[in-house]
């Protein structure tokens, strides 16, 4: 592979730089595979190969994020790749939180069974949550006057990490808070972050989101269900060994799903 010119290996260089969280520390090894730039040649290749596909994704899931039709259908479909117990759980998720939001608060039973539905393996942690500790936590978010604060009102119960927070605040506030997953995340065409316990990150993905609801006048739900179908259609094309490595496009001659 080509690398292109030196500014353009340099360019590839202080994005990398800055994926790691800036500029080598001094002092460090000095790596006797560099480029002139001082990036290891072999990461150039990686990098450049990375952003490609990454473009790439962003091109195809954009055709699909600009047309409501294909965001209906996408959300529709979702029911099609779930398990009848995950469906079976949103359903009566629509029914405890409208009585959960006028209490202002959720029970431990409730609690456990949305945490769950995001992430089971959790489940030991959620149990040792007390009904004091949950009422208090999830009062506090559902007054919270920011992502930030509600975010961190659950991040103090056992078990819960931000994704399972924000799976917990999308069905408290379901106009407000969209659902951070690594596969809405993709569907975004955003690089894999190296953690998601970010609250910038979710910020930032949660923003995008409302703000293709506002665009195709829909809400939240009916968003995350076609983000999260697009992604997980997109992988179901892939060749098994892609899938578990859980390849980018451009990594593996698999074409991404389009819906027409």
């Amino acid at each position: 592979m080509c690398c292109g010119s030196a500014r353009s290996r340099s360019e590839i260089c202080r994005l990398k730089k800055m994926a790691n969280g800036g500029a080598p520390k001094a002092g460090g090894r000095r790596q006797s595979n560099s480029s002139a730039t001082g990036c290891p040649r072999r990461e150039l290749g990686s990098l450049a190969e990375t952003m490609q596909a990454t473009m790439t994704l962003s091109r195809a899931a954009l055709a699909v994020l600009n047309d409501r039709n294909k965001i209906v259908a996408l959300a529709d479909d979702y029911w099609t790749l779930i398990a009848d117990s995950d469906a079976k759980a949103e359903h009566a998720f629509e029914n405890a939180f409208r009585e959960a939001r006028s209490r202002g608060h959720l029970t431990k039973d409730l609690f456990v069974r949305v945490a769950r539905w995001k992430s089971v393996r959790n489940t030991r942690n959620y149990e040792l949550n007390t009904e004091t500790d949950i009422r208090t936590a999830t009062a506090a978010a559902f007054q919270a006057s920011n992502d930030a604060a509600s975010i961190k009102a659950l991040v103090q119960l056992h078990g819960v990490a931000l994704r399972t927070a924000s799976a917990i605040l999308h069905w408290m506030r379901p106009e407000r808070f969209p659902i951070l997953d690594y596969r809405v995340v993709t569907a975004l065409g955003e690089t894999a972050p190296k953690s998601y316990d970010d609250i910038r990150l979710y910020i930032r993905i949660a923003n995008r989101i409302r703000g293709l609801a506002l665009h195709h006048s829909l809400d939240l739900r009916t968003i995350d269900r076609a983000l999260w179908t697009w992604d997980k259609r997109r992988t179901l094309t892939l060749k098994p060994k892609c899938r578990k490595a859980l390849a980018l496009p451009g990594r593996c001659s698999e074409p991404l799903i389009s819906v027409n």
